[in-house]
């Protein structure tokens, strides 16, 4: 079976194997790798002495849980992504340069978060990604980020009456986005408290 993880490795130089992971000729790869760490925690009975687990190093294996690590990649590409761009608003099918698939892992958490499926997202976890700037209500965050656009404008023009294509210098259509809040006002589909907020900014309700 090491020659088995030797050869996962060459071919892709890591040994980042799903726990299910079998091989072609039908080598299970993926559990007897999860043995290996078990066994070197004493979790299960196994032979794996110094010259095994130097074996394993050479290859780069990791004994940490592989759940665990790629979870910790993951949160490291965060970081990266929040440094970069000031902030978590990630596309879903943002991929980093180096292939992680952060986009999709967002999503994920966004999912386990309210789920009563949350291994993955431990309460602890949970402060660290919102103390950094998790968006874990998408609508929310995008109806705000449009708010925010309606309240610079404003300011700046002393009302909230701008043509219906009106688009603010970074990109917001906020006349679209006025428009659609009347629309949302009409049908009694706004709750009093974005009515309070955008009657605060000079709202006007009947154009």
């Amino acid at each position: 079976m090491y020659e088995v993880a030797k050869q996962y490795y060459i071919s892709h130089g890591d040994l980042d194997v799903p726990s299910a992971f079998v091989t072609p000729e039908g080598k299970r790869l993926g559990p007897w790798l999860n043995r290996q760490r078990r066994v070197r925690e004493g979790k299960v009975s196994g032979t794996l002495d110094e010259e095994r687990i130097r074996k394993l190093d050479a290859i780069s294996m990791s004994w940490t849980d592989l759940a665990e690590e790629r979870w910790n990649r993951n949160f490291r590409a965060l970081c990266d992504y929040y440094d970069q761009h000031g902030d978590l608003d990630i596309p879903q099918d943002y991929v980093t340069p180096d292939g992680l698939n952060l986009g999709q892992f967002v999503k994920n958490m966004r999912f386990h978060k309210d789920t009563k499926y949350r291994k993955c997202l431990t309460p602890s976890r949970v402060i660290m990604l919102t103390e950094m700037g998790m968006i874990w209500d998408v609508n929310e965050y995008r109806w705000q980020q449009s708010y925010k656009a309606a309240q610079a404008y404003y300011q700046e023009h002393g009302d909230l009456k701008p043509p219906k294509r009106y688009i603010t210098p970074n990109g917001e259509k906020l006349g679209v986005w006025l428009a659609y809040q009347r629309r949302k006002y009409t049908h009694g589909a706004l709750s009093e408290q974005r009515i309070e907020k955008l009657n605060s900014i000079g709202m006007v309700w009947a154009v």
